[in-house]
């Protein structure tokens, strides 16, 4: 039971708990401007302490292109087809909106999104790919922090009352539906 008495870190501002699979529930307070989360107990109650964690908020909840919509949830994707094609999914990998999409009927392609340019580059980057959307639109902006990453530990991915905790190590994820008082500090 060492992994939960290192000191680590995730942002995110949001009190709840949260059940591991391999273990047992533990009620989590986090506070976003300390990076910190306590765990099974307030500042000052626990010794079990993440501390440096990062918020991570995502800038886009959807990327608008005339032939598909990407929607984001967490760190999970959906790309919705146009046309007849089937519905893609994937993950995100980083802050600036890249990572891959498992496409059905084809194969899994990275991708690459700028903001600034709209423009999603397609298995590699700007002058590495003839495989290029553009017109892709950030739309539904959000400031909330919808993901919280400890370096090198595991994520948190918030989803409404929804919580997925992904560990980096190969231990099995923690989730959590209706987080009790979950709210942003």
């Amino acid at each position: 039971k060492q992994w939960y008495q290192r000191r680590v870190a995730i942002t995110a501002g949001i009190k709840g708990s949260v059940t591991f699979p391999d273990d047992r529930t533990y009620f989590f307070n986090y506070y976003k401007d300390e990076e910190t989360i306590y765990w099974d107990g307030d500042k000052g109650e626990t010794s079990n302490i993440w501390i440096s964690a990062k918020c991570v908020t995502s800038s886009c909840s959807q990327i608008e292109n005339p032939s598909a919509t990407i929607y984001f949830e967490g760190s999970d994707l959906t790309l919705q087809w146009k046309n007849s094609r089937p519905d893609a999914s994937g993950r995100v990998t980083s802050k600036v909106l890249t990572g891959s999409v498992d496409f059905p009927d084809d194969r899994e392609y990275t991708f690459i999104y700028y903001k600034d340019e709209e423009t999603i580059y397609w298995d590699g980057d700007k002058g590495e790919t003839s495989n290029i959307w553009k017109y892709s639109k950030c739309l539904m902006a959000t400031r909330k922090c919808n993901q919280i990453t400890v370096s090198d530990i595991a994520t948190i991915s918030v989803d409404g009352s929804d919580l997925t905790l992904r560990w980096n190590n190969g231990r099995p994820d923690a989730k959590k539906k209706k987080v009790p008082t979950a709210t942003l500090r």
